[in-house]
């Protein structure tokens, strides 16, 4: 099969994601698969069906891995995959997808340094999480993220004076 042909079934496999035809597009994408196994992209939208519509949490992982390893700099991958490691609390391996994601061009900064934020703030360090927090805050111009971002400063402030005071009460 030919690069062109490859393409051809890649653009039509994406129309038929548009269209919520996920039966006809998740095959059209194993074919892509079969036909060309280093085409990435494929492995990508793959993992978003197995994660979004199977909830095959493990197959998801593996199309997401597939998908960094053959196109490493699709920025796609990498918000589709945090936010699956996120929700399977797979946050070990989420600041290793987290650092590779901000050199990746055409990211949404503001989106990672969201999820450093997350990160640090489940591991209760939250000094950090403000300062991630604070680098979202300056990178977006949405007012929907400024405000996810105001909101996630307000319940580390909360949760680190409540740390400070509760160890002052012990001490």
């Amino acid at each position: 099969m030919s690069q062109l042909q490859i393409e051809e079934y890649y653009l039509e496999a994406m129309d038929n994601l548009e269209y919520g035809e996920m039966v006809e597009a998740k095959r059209l994408f194993e074919k892509i698969i079969h036909e060309s196994p280093e085409y990435g992209r494929a492995y990508n939208y793959l993992g978003w069906i197995y994660h979004r519509y199977f909830y095959d949490f493990a197959l998801a992982d593996e199309m997401y891995r597939m998908a960094i390893k053959y196109a490493g700099d699709f920025p796609l991958t990498y918000l589709n995959y945090i936010y699956l490691l996120v929700e399977t609390d797979k946050w070990e391996h989420l600041k290793y997808i987290l650092d590779k994601a901000i050199k990746i061009c055409g990211i949404k900064r503001s989106v990672i340094y969201y999820h450093y934020g997350r990160l640090y703030e489940h591991n209760e360090n939250f000094d950090v999480a403000l300062e991630f927090y604070c680098r979202g805050m300056k990178a977006t111009v949405e007012e929907r993220e400024l405000e996810q971002f105001r909101e996630s400063i307000e319940r580390c402030n909360s949760k680190n004076f409540n740390e400070k005071k509760w160890n002052s009460v012990i001490i």
